[in-house]
């Protein structure tokens, strides 16, 4: 099965067929065979989370033994693993839409001549350059 949303790359392999039938997406975005996910999944696993949670536990088991639980009560966590699971979904999912959108956007190789043009004000000359394929960008220029 191919992932339905245009914009995101699956962090899994295998997923199953929707539920729902798929949306009509725009076709917005440069056909793209990259999908950075499973390194981003191993950094998010391996080196951010220890990192957030370590700082927690200690915090919350010096809470802890400072309202006079000590052993092991003193290191067990909140339970809130919903809510922790529901993030990381929300935070992985941001960083690969931001990571994805670069490789899926069409290069300007005249970088140089953008930054000029913008640096020197020259507005007339900046919407000659905009794509005059893309009316829906170029309609709402002045």
């Amino acid at each position: 099965m191919l992932f339905c949303s245009p914009d995101e790359y699956p962090f899994t392999p295998n997923l199953p067929e929707p539920v729902l039938k798929p949306a009509d997406f725009p076709k917005i975005l440069y056909a793209n065979n990259v999908n950075a996910n499973p390194s981003i999944l191993s950094f998010y696993t391996r080196q951010i989370v220890p990192r957030i949670t370590k700082t927690a536990t200690v915090q919350l088991a010096a809470s802890k033994r400072a309202n006079g639980i000590i052993g092991d009560d003193e290191y067990e966590d909140d339970g809130n693993y919903g809510s922790a699971a529901t993030l990381d979904v929300e935070v992985l999912q941001a960083i690969s839409k931001r990571v994805h959108y670069g490789p899926s956007t069409q290069p300007y190789p005249q970088i140089t001549y953008f930054v000029n043009l913008t640096l020197s004000h020259d507005s007339t000359s900046l919407i000659a350059c905009v794509n005059p394929l893309d009316p829906a960008i170029s309609s709402r220029l002045p």
